[in-house]
């Protein structure tokens, strides 16, 4: 990750008693629904922005403002014009810019099988990869379960947008078991499997539904 050791100096946090400021509470909205209409998690907007996670935490916890020289950074990640976040704060709605690629991010998972695959085609690495990449895309859906439960989204638009990201997680899991079948040593018990994550898609997807 790119950000300086002294990345999250002069960004300030409020202490526990103080009210939140309303401006940032819009800020954190914004960046959140931003965040997961471009598919990303709190991570990967830190690691396209270079700052630090911490900072991309706490700017959806709306525990301060970022540091000035972050700002633009964090705009640019988010592909979002300079000065934006100046403007949420004053009380303007966010530009709508489509996201100039859906996969903006290289998923890491995807990546290593590829990697796997080109070295060689022997069976066992081929399902090590599998193994890998599946584990992998565990690890970014519960990067977006624990943001969910550690962030405030009270915007409901913001926790359909959280679900949206979850959703899209979960597609990426049910794309790599698929894509694990012709290696399957239980071709019957890996479909079953790719039915239950398809089926919580469904409930997902209507409970982003619910809320808009």
């Amino acid at each position: 990750m790119g950000g300086d050791i002294d990345d999250e100096a002069g960004e300030t946090t409020p202490a526990s008693g103080d009210a939140l400021d309303p401006s940032l509470a819009r800020l954190r909205d914004c960046v959140a629904r931003r965040r997961a209409e471009l598919g990303l998690s709190q991570r990967a907007l830190a690691e396209l922005a270079g700052v630090s996670l911490g900072t991309a935490t706490r700017l959806e916890r709306g525990a301060g403002p970022p540091r000035v020289s972050n700002v633009p950074k964090l705009e640019d990640a988010l592909q979002w014009p300079r000065g934006t976040f100046q403007a949420i704060r004053d009380g303007e709605d966010p530009p709508k810019v489509p996201p100039r690629d859906t996969e903006a991010v290289v998923d890491r998972a995807e990546a290593l099988q590829q990697r796997l695959a080109s070295a060689g085609g022997m069976r066992s690495a081929t399902q090590y990869g599998q193994a890998l990449s599946i584990a992998s895309a565990v690890v970014a859906i519960t990067e977006v379960c624990l943001e969910v439960l550690t962030s405030e989204l009270n915007d409901p638009s913001a926790r359909a947008a959280a679900l949206k990201a979850l959703d899209a997680n979960m597609r990426q899991m049910e794309t790599l078991i698929a894509a694990s079948l012709p290696d399957a040593e239980s071709f019957d018990d890996a479909i079953a499997v790719m039915r239950e994550v398809h089926e919580s898609r469904e409930s997902i997807q209507k409970a982003a539904e619910t809320l808009g």
